[in-house]
């Protein structure tokens, strides 16, 4: 095999091989030991790089073969995996990365069969690990096991999640999941912290808004990490 590079000024892919050939070969940045040295091949004064010797038979040229260097490499499992945001979102020391995933993904879904594709989601992009995402689909699974949590995210009702409600001079407001049926209309809004006097109030204010509207309504707040539900009265 022949390689032609020609020769011209400045940096390319010609000076990059005949730096690696002049020097001692290409070096593993694992271990520091070269692949293979190719500098006892190269030929300075010709500009010629032979490896191996040809044999010959009958008069015609053969190659030998050449068992080429073992190339140092990773194994499957210590291979980089990529994670494109939040790399401690789980940190015991920062549980509100936690509460912002799982808002996430209840922000996403309509009723329990969608939990595994929301949380899939956030697997790919990197916000959480595989293990983090089973371990969210398993706890928001057992909740929603409970009948109460079963109204919430039962399939056939109309659910507008993070709906934006305009009111003139008083801004944007925006309930986490808004459940309209027969009965009229539930506002659920989730919190992964410590209960407030404000959160009864936000609440109260949402289901203000639905009776004006001409709503029945019913409110809660669900605190998701401890699963405990509170009823808002207004």
């Amino acid at each position: 095999m022949y390689i032609f590079v020609p020769k011209v000024s400045g940096l390319n892919i010609g000076t990059l091989l005949q730096n690696v050939l002049e020097e001692n070969g290409v070096s593993s940045s694992i271990d520091g030991k070269p692949y293979a040295d190719l500098s006892a091949g190269y030929d300075r004064e010709t500009g010629r790089y032979t490896l191996g010797t040809p044999l010959f038979h009958n008069g015609v040229e053969h190659s030998k073969p050449l068992r080429p260097t073992p190339y140092h490499s990773i194994l499957p499992g210590k291979r980089l995996h990529l994670r494109l945001m939040g790399q401690n979102f789980f940190d015991p020391e920062d549980r509100r990365h936690h509460g912002t995933v799982c808002h996430r993904v209840l922000s996403t879904i309509e009723t329990a069969d969608d939990i595994s594709a929301a949380i899939q989601k956030h697997v790919h992009i990197g916000e959480i690990s595989t293990d983090e995402g089973r371990e969210i689909e398993e706890m928001l699974r057992a909740q929603l096991s409970e009948p109460e949590k079963q109204r919430w995210f039962k399939a056939g009702n109309r659910i507008l999640n993070e709906q934006e409600i305009l009111q003139p001079k008083q801004g944007v407001y925006r309930p986490d999941r808004i459940v309209i049926d027969n009965e009229g209309a539930t506002v659920i809004d989730y919190k992964f912290g410590v209960e407030r006097p404000t959160h009864r109030k936000q609440v109260a204010g949402y289901m203000h808004l639905l009776q004006e509207m001409g709503y029945t309504t019913r409110g809660y707040i669900w605190y998701v990490p401890t699963g405990k539900v509170i009823t808002v009265e207004t």
